[in-house]
């Protein structure tokens, strides 16, 4: 009825380069957002900003895309790590994986 969570399978190389491609994206993300400035004077969220002075919208919206990439990051580096060593034998288990991908998506603002 239920899979054993400790089976070991390998992971072959097509899903390892399509881990490191996400996980190359996650970084990638997170030192794009973090760049972002104050929004331009004419955008809509400068204006949003004029109505509402006391929280800037543009700097939540950017905590909660923030948030988001942070969570993707910690998978990054269990699943895709920049430096392996020789000898080292990853094991990825599927509930770190699902808490992660929960939190990474919680993180977004609600519609």
């Amino acid at each position: 009825m239920f899979r054993r969570m400790r089976e070991s399978t390998r992971v072959d190389d097509q899903t390892s380069l399509a881990w490191t491609e996400v996980a190359q994206s996650a970084r990638v993300s997170y030192h794009a957002v973090s760049m972002i400035g104050d929004p331009r004077p004419d955008s809509n969220f400068a204006k949003v900003a004029d109505l509402y002075p006391v929280e800037k919208v543009s700097d939540r919206v950017r905590a909660y895309l923030l948030a988001g990439i942070e969570h993707m990051l910690t998978w990054a580096e269990l699943a895709a790590p920049l430096r392996f060593h020789e000898e080292q034998v990853m094991t990825v288990t599927l509930r770190p994986a699902y808490t992660l991908a929960r939190a990474t998506i919680e993180a977004r603002p609600c519609r």
